[in-house]
């Protein structure tokens, strides 16, 4: 799915993203990454939902329960990146 991130109406584009990748096989890596667009372009529009955040910490615990070990040290920074 493209997302369009030249205004507000993305951060809808990016909720949609997520419903839709609970009903697909949608990678874990690429829901990291796109959690991590959506977190940036919410601060960028200074815009505060904790989705973003939320589904970063549920992602890198997912990915550390199958034994991905950067996702533990991810996780321990914290998830805003």
């Amino acid at each position: 799915m493209n997302i369009n991130t030249s205004d507000k109406h993305s951060l809808y584009d990016y909720s949609l993203w997520f419903k839709i990748a609970r009903y697909t096989e949608v990678l874990t890596s690429d829901a990291i990454v796109m959690a991590k667009k959506w977190h940036k372009f919410q601060q960028e529009l200074d815009y505060n939902d904790p989705r973003p955040p939320y589904y970063l910490y549920i992602l890198h615990i997912l990915r550390a329960l199958d034994n991905y070990a950067e996702s533990l040290t991810e996780r321990a920074r914290g998830c805003n990146n």
